[in-house]
């Protein structure tokens, strides 16, 4: 009997303990050790479990991390694409606007140009590789340096193309275009510094006749009412029309000839002011200024009624 009493305390205290042992074996599986059943056998392995809670957790920290990469990948091209765009249109708009205004103009009237590489002073540098308006313009300097000018002066020379063939003049000979040089006993700039002017020689004429500024221009001759006054031979009307229709018009900004002073005694030279400070281009410039307003009588009603 009190063997009997003794194995029944023994199996009742096997039965108390059993569950913690389960218990602590299973906690000591979750630590990462062998994970084992109530009875001890070791349980099968999940699938994609391998490690417990801080291995899950791993995982899912580097899930976040490639995620927030791959949206900040994606913001960055977004934003340099963007960045890339904007510049380009921008450097686009700002190269349109910068040239369209002069450049256009001598595109639509046919006139063989190219953007000319830069040069200092030159707003706008235009190398002119053809007639400009059925003219053409040569020098006879043995450099043979290709005509690069201010697209505002070449402008001007395409406006006073029809005035030229008028004379029936095909070809004008140039000798100064862009030269940086201050003005002759001044410390001024002249307007040579920023292609803005063209000294122009002598011309030639669709019969291959030259007129030349020094050999046959006449000086002294008209006044303010008659520009040409009477010159003697047809080379000379012709010099003094151009210089009179180009000093009366509004094509050119300065018109200076032999006219004006000594050192223009051989050429007449054409100035142009920068473009977006240029008058209307005026087409049909006047010739000679009109006839003077006839005034009214002392004392004539229609007079009064201006003030």
């Amino acid at each position: 009997m009190r063997l009997g009493a003794a194995a029944l305390l023994a199996c009742l205290a096997g039965l108390v303990m059993a569950p913690g042992l389960a218990q602590a074996r299973s906690v000591e599986g979750w630590r990462g050790r062998k994970v084992v059943d109530e009875e001890g056998r070791p349980r099968p392995k999940v699938k994609g479990g391998g490690g417990g809670r801080s291995s899950r957790m791993a995982e899912a920290d580097k899930r976040k991390k490639k995620k927030k990469a791959k949206k900040s990948t994606s913001t960055s091209t977004s934003t340099s694409t963007s960045t890339s765009t904007s510049t380009s249109t921008s450097t686009s708009t700002s190269t349109k606007k910068g040239r369209t205004a002069c450049t256009s103009i001598l595109s639509k009237a046919k006139v063989p140009w190219a953007v000319a590489s830069a040069r200092p002073g030159i707003r706008e540098p235009i190398e002119v590789r053809g007639p400009i308006a059925g003219v053409e313009y040569y020098t006879e300097n043995s450099k043979k340096a290709p005509l690069v000018l201010d697209c505002a002066l070449v402008e001007a020379l395409l406006e006073a193309g029809p005035i030229f063939r008028d004379e029936g003049i095909r070809r004008a000979r140039y000798s100064a275009s862009y030269q940086v040089r201050n003005i002759r006993g001044t410390s001024k700039r002249s307007k040579h510094s920023y292609g803005l002017a063209l000294d122009v020689h002598s011309f030639e004429d669709d019969d291959g006749e030259k007129l030349s500024v020094l050999d046959d221009y006449e000086q002294g001759l008209g006044d303010d009412v008659d520009c040409i006054g009477e010159p003697d031979t047809e080379a000379a009307r012709s010099l003094r029309t151009l210089y009179c229709r180009f000093t009366r018009g509004t094509i050119f900004h300065l018109v200076l000839g032999p006219d004006d002073n000594a050192d223009h005694h051989n050429h007449f030279h054409l100035e142009a002011p920068p473009w977006g400070e240029r008058k209307a281009p005026r087409r049909e410039p006047v010739v000679a200024p009109t006839e003077p307003r006839e005034l009214p009588e002392p004392g004539d009603a229609s007079d009064a009624s201006n003030g």
